[in-house]
């Protein structure tokens, strides 16, 4: 099974000018091969990066991110389970996450979690995947794509999230209404830690404090939809 995609977007709010808010490139690829009842024996790989530089506004000088940077990949080895037709349900008990930076000249690298002196962070892991599609109504569809992910060494208990819910509905046979929620969190990737008047924390020895925060985000639109 194969899946790709790219979400790339811009968004117009009040004083703040046109902003780049949605940009993902994303392949997803899942080996499997019979093993007994409704298991299989997989093997799978995840790669997530973005397209166009990203920024931490309103500073737009610097780029916190760039097409590649980072880049992040997930193998992992273990059993697919299918109850039916719509769920799946993936347990990989021997996986690596590898996160990239290759540009550390220009993007910051300690922000997502690797060391000042090096360009990746390998970590071994057990990663858990859940994907489901049903349809609550005969012109609705709900997708819900949920991946987890432990290092087996570094802080297990603190496990990575990545959950998409997608939900559309269509009003006729060229127009959908699109509804898509997102929460991410990743226990590597810091951001800096402010107090009430929007000033860094710091720790004792006079190093900014950082820590890592949960990402959601929801959007609702209007689609053109050209159906064969």
């Amino acid at each position: 099974n194969n899946f790709a995609r790219l979400k790339y977007g811009y968004i117009a709010s009040g004083g703040e000018g046109i902003r780049k808010n949605l940009d993902l490139l994303e392949t997803n690829s899942k080996l499997n091969h019979k093993a007994f009842g409704k298991f299989d024996f997989s093997g799978i790989m995840l790669f997530k990066t973005q397209v166009a530089p990203g920024y931490n506004y309103p500073n737009d000088s610097v780029p916190v991110s760039k097409f590649m940077n980072p880049a992040i990949l997930t193998v992992g080895f273990g059993l697919d389970y299918k109850p039916n037709k719509s769920t799946s349900l993936n347990f990989s008990p021997l996986s690596y996450k590898g996160t990239f930076v290759t540009d550390t000249a220009h993007i910051d690298q300690t922000k997502y979690g690797i060391p000042r002196n090096r360009k990746s962070l390998n970590e071994p892991g057990v990663s858990f995947m859940i994907t489901n599609e049903f349809k609550p109504f005969k012109s609705v569809t709900v997708t819900n794509r949920l991946q987890l992910f432990t290092n087996y060494i570094h802080n297990p208990q603190n496990i990575d999230v990545d959950w998409e819910m997608i939900a559309v509905a269509s009003l006729n046979w060229f127009t959908d209404v699109r509804f898509n929620t997102h929460l991410i969190f990743d226990d590597d990737t810091k951001t800096a830690e402010l107090d009430k008047n929007k000033k860094p924390v710091l720790r004792p020895d006079g190093t900014q404090k950082k820590t890592a925060r949960a990402q959601f985000k929801e959007m609702l639109g209007l689609s053109l939809v050209f159906r064969f």
